[in-house]
C-alpha cells in the first residue's frame, strides 16, 4: 500500500514519513527519514537507521535508499513512497530561524541534524493511522518483553578496581550467559579491539579465571606445561601450563587473541575442547591422560580481521559453538561520561559501516569504546577538542577509512580538526 501528501509550499517546513512495518532484512532501508528543500543544494534529508547500537541519523547519500532519490518537487514533496504507511508534514520539528536557514541558506551544519532527531524519533514511535495500514495482519500472540532482574543488571567489580556493567543479551545478560554455558558450551567472543571482551570474561569468571595471551610466538608447550629447571637444587620439574592447570583444577581459561596463535598451538585445544574434555601430555609418558575437573571450561577473544590473524577451522569452531559478539555500546558509552560529539562520531561512523555491509560492500571503521572513553581522557585533561578528535583519526587503523572519519569529524567539530601535526616556529 502507498500514501500520498500533497501540501502547499507556505505549509511545508519539514516533512517525514515513517515505514510500515521493519525494513526488509539485509536491505539498506531506513526506516523513516525528514525531508527538507535547500535552494542551492536541492533536496536535503537526514535518514533514520535502527542498528545495534540504536536510532542513527546520517545525511550519507550513500545510506539512503533509491527512494530518497526525488523527494521533492518544486511545489511540495507529493510523492508516492512504496511500503510508506505515513507521510506527514511536521511542524513541530525546527524553529522558525533553523527552518529559514534550512530553506533559504547554505546546506545545514551538522548541530542542525542534532536539533532534528527529536522529530526522527516522533517518526519512528507516532502510532501509525490504522486506515492508511489497510487490514490488520493476522500475527500470533505477542510476548511480554524479557524481564532482566535488577541484580543481574548491578556491575561487576573486578579485581584492578575497574568495574563492568552487564549487557542485555536474549532474555538475560551477556555475564549471565557466560557463567550459564560454563563446563557444557565453549565459547567464543568475537569483536573490534576495545569493546571489552576480556573484561566480559573477568566479570564472568573473577578469581577463577586463567588469562593468556594470543601471539604469533605462543607455543604448545607455554598452554601444556614443560620442563624447567628446579629452585630448590639439581635437576629438573615438570611445570604445568595454563591449559593443563585450568582442566586439573576446574577453572576456566581464557585465551585472548586467539586467532594471532599458530596454528600448531591452537590444534592442542582439540582434546580439552571436545566432549572427552581430556589431553595427552607428551612430555609426560608415564603418566596417564589428564581428564578435565568439573568447572573446566575455555573462552577465546578473537578479531576476525587484522594484521597476523589466522582464520580458524571449522574442527575448532565446532568445539566452541557459544558465540557472542561485542560491540559498543554507545548508549553506555554516554552513561559513563563521554562528551555527546563524541559519542555522536561514533555512532555516525557506525551507521555507515553498518550500511556499507548490508549492501555489500566493505564495511568501514567506527571507534570502539576504549577509543572514546581515551580521547574522553584528553579532554578532561583540558586537552580540548582538537586533540580529542585527532585520537579517533589517529585510532582508525586502515588509511582508506581515514578521509570518512575525517570528514564526519569535520562535520560535528568544524574544519579546524585533523590529525595533530607540529608547526613552524614564528
Amino acid at each position: 500500500m502507498s500514501s500520498t501528501v500533497t501540501a502547499s509550499t507556505a505549509a511545508l517546513p519539514v516533512a517525514w514519513w515513517r515505514r510500515k512495518g521493519k525494513a526488509p532484512r539485509g536491505a539498506d532501508q531506513p526506516e523513516a527519514m525528514l525531508l527538507w528543500r535547500d535552494p542551492e543544494a536541492g533536496p536535503q534529508l537526514v535518514a533514520a537507521h535502527r542498528g545495534r547500537s540504536g536510532l542513527m541519523l546520517s545525511a550519507d547519500a550513500s545510506l539512503l535508499s533509491k527512494e530518497a532519490g526525488e523527494v521533492f518537487t518544486e511545489s511540495a514533496p507529493a510523492r508516492s513512497y512504496s511500503d510508506v504507511a505515513y507521510l506527514q508534514v511536521d511542524e513541530g520539528g525546527p524553529t522558525y530561524e533553523q527552518l529559514v536557514q534550512l530553506l533559504e541558506g547554505a546546506p545545514p551544519a551538522a548541530s542542525m541534524l542534532g536539533d532534528l532527531e527529536g522529530s526522527a524519533q516522533s517518526a519512528l514511535e507516532v502510532p501509525v493511522p490504522a486506515a492508511a495500514l489497510g487490514p490488520e495482519p493476522v500475527r500470533s500472540s505477542p510476548t511480554s518483553p524479557p524481564v532482566i532482574s535488577d541484580a543481574a543488571r548491578e556491575s561487576v567489580p573486578l579485581p584492578d578496581g575497574r568495574v563492568y556493567r552487564p549487557r542485555p543479551v536474549c532474555d538475560t545478560t551477556d555475564v549471565q550467559l557466560l557463567r550459564q554455558a560454563r563446563g557444557s558450551l565453549f565459547t567464543r567472543i568475537v569483536g573490534a579491539s576495545g569493546n571489552g571482551k576480556t573484561m566480559l570474561a573477568e566479570a564472568a569468571f573473577g578469581e577463577d579465571l586463567i588469562v593468556v595471551e594470543g601471539h604469533g610466538d605462543l607455543a604448545v608447550d607455554d598452554l601444556v606445561g614443560k620442563w624447567i629447571p628446579r629452585e630448590d637444587g639439581p635437576g629438573y620439574r615438570f611445570a604445568y601450563g595454563p591449559l593443563a592447570e585450568a582442566m586439573r583444577h576446574g577453572k576456566v581459561l581464557l585465551i585472548d587473541d586467539l586467532t594471532r596463535a599458530p596454528s600448531d598451538t591452537i590444534n592442542v585445544l582439540m582434546g580439552p575442547a571436545d566432549d572427552r574434555r581430556l589431553l595427552v601430555i607428551d612430555a609426560l609418558p608415564d603418566e596417564p591422560v589428564l581428564h578435565a575437573a568439573d568447572g573446566f571450561h575455555i573462552v577465546v577473544t578473537y578479531n576476525q580481521t587484522g594484521v597476523g590473524v589466522r582464520p580458524l577451522d571449522a574442527a575448532i569452531l565446532r568445539r566452541f559453538p557459544l558465540q557472542l559478539e561485542a560491540t559498543t555500546d554507545y548508549g553506555l558509552v554516554a552513561e559513563l561520561g563521554v562528551d555527546s560529539r563524541l559519542v555522536r562520531v561514533g555512532r555516525l561512523l557506525a551507521a555507515r559501516a553498518e550500511a556499507a555491509g548490508q549492501i555489500g560492500r566493505r564495511a568501514g571503521w567506527a571507534p570502539q569504546t576504549d577509543h572514546l572513553l581515551k580521547a574522553q581522557t584528553a579532554l578532561d585533561m583540558g586537552m580540548g577538542v582538537q586533540v580529542a578528535a585527532s585520537m579517533l583519526l589517529a585510532a582508525c587503523p586502515e588509511p582508506q577509512h581515514q578521509p570518512e572519519v575525517l570528514d564526519v569529524l569535520i562535520e560535528v567539530f568544524g574544519p579546524t580538526v585533523g590529525p595533530l601535526v607540529q608547526q613552524e616556529l614564528q
